[in-house]
């Protein structure tokens, strides 16, 4: 019998309101890799935002993180999809006094971060945390090519640094999180995270298949937003939380009959039988 691929986004998907993933969810996970399948959380938070939960869930199995830029626990070995460390330096240069705050991460587990306080304290500070954190302007300090990097731009520098980064689209994609008010700052910025081109959910999908050797008709995607579209169109079954955005939902014919909160994820693979 051919295996199926699950990959799950985790925020208003797999876990509950309160961050946590229910009993129901980590017993039936557990029959359904010793099954032979394979399931794969696929998040948009870093390393050590997930490593938590991964460990949590008890099951050898590979985790997707920085919105499909790492793959970690493929058989022992991880595989990268990274902005070239020289592209990426020539971007800092062009965009150097723009920037407010900025943290990336790389796959050697190193966080560089301009404004250190202003990191949030649950990527550096965890049980499970085993990251090299390096304080300073990135344009100086900055050694390893980045999986992701999130900025605040400050809003009277938008423009031209659109303008800056958009001359980088071969290999870098953005993503504009929108204007607000930043409270620690007391001015204007743009939420901005950045990423090699070559990364997303939909590509991390596309490489596990391969990996795995499992069929596109055996592949499932869920999630909620828009960060999880790509891996929505790429998998045969791409189902939408019923707590889904609309635009996710108007890509898929699939939704979950239940929401975060009531186990929707393994409901759905169980009213389909897809295990």
């Amino acid at each position: 019998m051919s295996k199926y691929l699950v990959l799950s986004d985790l925020d208003d998907t797999l876990l509950t309101w309160d961050k946590k993933i229910t009993e129901e969810t980590k017993v039936f996970l557990n029959e359904f890799t010793n099954k032979g399948n394979v399931f794969a959380i696929c998040t948009g938070r870093p390393y050590t935002g997930a490593l938590a939960i991964f460990k949590d869930l008890g099951l050898n199995m590979p985790m997707v993180t920085d919105n499909g830029c790492a793959i970690y626990n493929l058989d022992g070995k991880d595989k990268f999809f990274e902005i070239p460390l020289n592209i990426f330096k020539s971007f800092l240069e062009e965009t150097r006094g723009m920037d407010a705050y900025m943290y990336m991460t790389t796959g050697t587990k190193r966080v560089y971060a301009h404004n250190l306080n202003l990191v949030p304290n649950w990527i550096v500070h965890n049980e499970y945390n085993d990251l090299t954190i390096v304080d300073g302007n990135p344009c100086e300090v900055v050694m390893d090519a980045p999986l992701i990097c999130n900025l605040w731009v400050k809003a009277e520098c938008f423009n031209e640094f659109e303008k800056i980064i958009n001359k980088y689209q071969e290999h870098i994609f953005y993503r504009n999180w929108g204007k607000y008010f930043q409270d620690d700052l007391n001015i204007d910025v743009y939420s901005i995270e950045i990423h090699s081109k070559k990364a997303s959910k939909g590509n991390a999908l596309r490489y596990l298949k391969e990996y795995y050797k499992i069929d596109n008709d055996k592949t499932l995607a869920f999630g909620d937003q828009l960060n999880d579209i790509s891996m929505i169109e790429e998998a045969h079954y791409g189902v939408a939380m019923i707590n889904a955005v609309g635009e996710l939902k108007s890509v898929t014919e699939y939704m979950t009959d239940y929401d975060f909160n009531n186990n929707g994820v393994i409901e759905f693979i169980k009213k389909h039988n897809l295990y």
